[in-house]
């Protein structure tokens, strides 16, 4: 999450410099979180769940991103 609050912070530093018409920022990060961790978070919906420490770890963790 660091690496997207640098990138936002380099965003908003350029928009607030040039003040485009129409500007866009996107981040890939909540993808890898989906990928990485929707067995943490719908663990009844995989046949190989992870262990139980883990799903209460990060079962929040594509909300958070």
């Amino acid at each position: 999450m660091i690496l997207d609050k640098l990138q936002w912070d380099v965003f908003r530093h350029t928009y607030k410099k040039l003040r485009p018409a129409f500007a866009t920022f996107f981040l890939n990060s909540t993808a890898h979180l989906q990928h990485m961790y929707w067995r943490n978070m719908e663990p009844g919906a995989f046949a190989c769940s992870r262990l139980p420490r883990e799903t209460d770890e990060f079962s929040d963790a594509i909300l958070f991103g």
